[in-house]
């Protein structure tokens, strides 16, 4: 009987702590910036299929910030906010992705979605 009450207990500060520390909307658009800029990092300007392609990774490496806002702007984002954790639909250029965010962190089942060349 003690093993059962410790262990409600312990589920539920675990759940009152996942509450808490569920990921805000902003964290939110900050965790896509990140996962963006990581896939930019990654990606060789002279690996695009054409000129434009080239063009355009050449011009989101020298500016992030503008790239990320002309990427942003073709992405549709959708916020579920969920009593011990966040939904997060992430959507455009025809790809979607959905992660969760559970004790600030975040959990994706794919990339963000770009513009591919």
């Amino acid at each position: 009987m003690r093993k059962i009450v410790w262990l409600i207990a312990l589920l539920a500060i675990a759940a009152l702590v996942a509450a808490f520390t569920k990921p805000s909307q902003a964290a939110v658009e900050a965790e896509l910036k990140a996962l963006f800029l990581q896939r930019l990092a990654s990606t060789n300007p002279s690996d695009q299929e054409n000129g434009g392609a080239f063009a355009l990774t050449m011009m989101c490496k020298a500016d992030h910030d503008a790239c990320y806002e002309i990427v942003r702007a073709g992405l549709d984002v959708s916020y579920d906010d969920r009593t011990l954790y966040a939904a997060i639909d992430v959507s455009g250029f025809g790809e979607s992705i959905r992660c969760y965010g559970a004790f600030t962190r975040f959990f994706c089942n794919g990339e963000i979605p770009v513009q591919n060349g």
